[in-house]
């Protein structure tokens, strides 16, 4: 869903959780990529990157206790016009999160794919890649083939 943000997640977590309650018994994935807009434009969090981790941490926490195994990934740069200070605090606000996001595993997530840590598509100013990223936030299918490795090793670890 282009342009969400987590209290989008937040709102849809009831039916969500209702798959696992009424689905068949089986090991239910949930891949989490969320934050570009919450730190980037998104208030309230976009000035306060420790809320955003209290927010996660509840909205994992959450999905966890309901049944889901969660795959959680880190936050990749963004740079576009929407950015007043060319994403510099957005980085800024991501590197907090990120520092707090790679000590998760099996307390809020079952597993982190550390996307941030590839230097193609996770430093700060990657997004300002066309070949990468088709708007300076979006990863395009070259982009997305990079980051589908560390995905699909999260998942397979689980």
């Amino acid at each position: 869903m282009s342009g969400a943000n987590l209290a989008n997640l937040v709102s849809r977590a009831a039916a969500l959780d209702a798959i696992i309650a009424t689905g068949p018994t089986q090991t239910r994935m949930l891949s989490v990529e969320i934050g570009a807009n919450d730190l980037g434009i998104s208030a309230p969090y976009n000035a306060n990157p420790n809320g955003f981790i209290t927010a996660l941490i509840s909205y994992l926490d959450a999905r966890r206790a309901a049944g889901w195994k969660v795959v959680l990934h880190t936050i990749l740069p963004r740079t576009e016009a929407g950015q007043t200070d060319g994403g510099a605090s957005m980085n800024a606000n991501r590197a907090i999160v990120h520092a707090a996001i790679v000590t998760w595993e099996g307390a809020h997530c079952d597993k982190v794919a550390d996307w941030a840590a590839n230097a193609t598509m996770g430093a700060n100013g990657a997004s300002d890649n066309a070949t990468n990223y088709a708007d300076k936030v979006h990863p395009t299918l070259a982009g997305y083939a990079i980051l589908e490795p560390i995905t699909r090793a999260a998942i397979n670890s689980l």
